[in-house]
């Protein structure tokens, strides 16, 4: 479902996740913190690659260098119940993990004209530009700088996605790579009239 690549042949481990799902009706709305490691003496440029169910789209991405080293993180990913009221718009997402992460980069989702202005724009001030950008159906790229050495680092990515009817009901699935003992779910789904959970 997702992974950071350096190179063409070589992937960091995935250390932790935590996935929020919201579901509304017909949609749910998820929220996923990676935790990635870069064991290696040496600062890279990664490409994140992330795979979303047919038909999702994402709303949120954001990357940052984690103040927590592995063991803070499976702590804090074990915490039951901790997750407590999710925030869901961007401003939040961002406020509420400020004291988690180092000088964490925010995507910006914009129409493709906007973006390619902005790229222009980057380029020209001699900065790395970071872009989220389609590449195939249910797969989106983006390129994370920097990756600094000997650290944890936190992906967060947030997407939208329909419910799959199933007879007469729905359901949703979550895809989430391995990550051992250190992956927390919270789910939560807002009861409708007639639809039984």
């Amino acid at each position: 479902a997702s992974r950071l690549k350096i190179g063409d042949n070589r992937e960091l481990p995935i250390r932790g996740i935590e996935a929020r799902v919201q579901v509304d009706g017909f949609r749910a709305r998820v929220l996923l913190d990676y935790y990635f490691e870069n064991t290696d003496s040496q600062q890279y440029e990664g490409n994140f690659t992330v795979r979303l169910p047919p038909g999702a789209s994402p709303y949120f991405l954001a990357f940052g260098q984690s103040k927590h080293d592995l063991a803070g993180i499976k702590a804090q990913t074990r915490l039951p119940g901790k997750a407590g009221k999710i925030a869901w718009e961007p401003e939040e997402v961002m406020l509420r993990r400020a004291a988690n992460w180092i000088e964490p980069k925010e995507a910006r989702i914009v129409p493709k004209e906007k973006a390619a202005f902005a790229f222009a724009e980057t380029v020209r001030r001699r900065v790395d530009p970071a872009l989220m950008e389609w590449a195939g159906p249910g797969m989106f790229n983006a390129k994370l700088f920097p990756i600094a050495p000997r650290k944890v680092h936190r992906v967060v990515i947030g997407y939208d996605a329909n419910l799959t009817p199933v007879g007469d009901g729905y359901e949703f699935q979550l895809p989430l790579p391995p990550a051992g003992d250190s992956t927390q779910v919270h789910v939560a789904v807002a009861k409708a009239n007639g639809m039984s959970v």
